[in-house]
């Protein structure tokens, strides 16, 4: 009798043990990486901006620069999305965009390996104008409407309204919200 006490006792153990601790390893099994969020994030940053494209434009051409920590992720799901009703095409530069060649860009996401001198030349002898996106690169704001960066393992973002508003790019309220750095004044 005593045996079957503990034996009862010690299944109820396991199955409480079971309980508790199969969600936890559930969730952390799911948690999804670092690129992953980032990539969200860039497709939510696109999702609430208003963009400075053409209206026969059908498709957000999506530039990478100096390999930006959200290249990957972004390189592999994003030719099913789409954005406000347009289609989303990703494109890779190693470490400078073409200027003498030059590929239209709608946002140029810019990365570590990032040639910044060539990257002034080439937003200054661009007539496009575009929404850049810091993944990762040594300039921050200076250069981007949008700087993507990781803090207490939250990947959160900052924003430069001054940068937008010269290139034509317009972020919504909503997004302005949930940023945790304003830059500039809107317009």
């Amino acid at each position: 009798m005593k045996n079957k006490r503990t034996l009862i006792t010690i299944k109820f153990l396991f199955l409480l043990l079971h309980l508790i601790y199969a969600p936890i390893a559930l969730a952390l099994v799911n948690q999804p990486d670092e690129e992953s969020i980032r990539a969200a994030m860039v497709i939510g940053i696109l999702r609430y901006a208003q963009l400075p494209m053409a209206e026969d434009d059908k498709t957000i051409q999506v530039c990478s620069i100096g390999q930006p920590l959200v290249e990957d992720k972004l390189k592999t799901n994003i030719s099913g999305l789409r954005v406000n009703r347009k289609k989303l095409e990703f494109k890779s530069f190693p470490s400078k965009l073409p200027i003498e060649n030059p590929i239209r860009c709608h946002v140029v996401i810019q990365g570590e390996n990032t040639n910044t001198d060539q990257f002034v030349k080439f937003l200054a002898e661009t007539d496009q104008n575009m929404l850049v996106i810091c993944d990762g690169c040594s300039t921050g704001l200076k250069l981007a409407s949008v700087e993507l960066f990781k803090r207490n393992n939250a990947i959160s973002f900052k924003v430069n309204l001054d940068l937008a508003a010269q290139n034509r790019v317009v972020f919504s309220s909503s997004l302005l919200e949930i940023a945790s750095e304003i830059k500039g004044k809107s317009r």
